[in-house]
């Protein structure tokens, strides 16, 4: 249980340390404001509370942020999407499954 709320950190930190290097690169866009929101979510998960909705929120925003923030900037990458994709799924297994 451990290693998955360390996982699921880790994942919430490095998406904003991601979408900061992002920023940086391409310039700030809306979209770029969801990223930290989102990647809270699945933070507060892993410190405090057993998952719930907010897990649910916080992936999902995070799939769909970036489905937006590749059309925008156009750099849209399906390798990326399915990626993600693959990760939230694992992680919702996981939590549900594990915890």
């Amino acid at each position: 249980m451990l290693i998955l709320r360390i996982v699921t950190f880790l994942y919430g930190l490095l998406t904003i340390i991601a979408i900061g290097e992002e920023a940086k690169s391409n310039g700030i866009q809306w979209v770029h404001g969801l990223y930290p929101v989102f990647s809270l979510c699945l933070m507060y998960i892993a410190i405090k509370v057993e998952p719930s909705i907010v897990l649910y929120i916080g992936l999902l925003g995070l799939f769909i942020a970036a489905i937006t923030s590749g059309l925008i900037t156009n750099t849209f990458q399906w390798k990326h999407i399915i990626a993600r994709l693959v990760i939230s799924l694992i992680l919702l297994w996981s939590w549900n499954n594990l915890s």
